[in-house]
């Protein structure tokens, strides 16, 4: 039925969306939502900093540095 492959995310988001409280209304606490957001935000940090070494950041301050001021 669907021959196109959708990436994750996309999937991910459509679905969200799709049984969120402005959806279908399938989830209903809003506050609990945002708490596993937070928790899944903060994994996803720490998985992404077990990536990097000192090393390689060191190569990449001028890049960090410069990046995080321009927020």
């Amino acid at each position: 039925m669907f021959a196109r492959k959708l990436p994750l995310l996309v999937g991910l988001m459509l679905t969200g969306i799709a049984i969120g409280p402005y959806g279908l209304g399938l989830v209903k606490e809003v506050e609990a939502i945002e708490l596993l957001a937070e928790i899944g935000v903060m994994l996803l940090l720490f998985s992404i900093g077990l990536e990097f070494s000192v090393k390689r950041l060191r190569e990449m301050k001028r890049l960090v540095v410069i990046g995080g001021a321009c927020r």
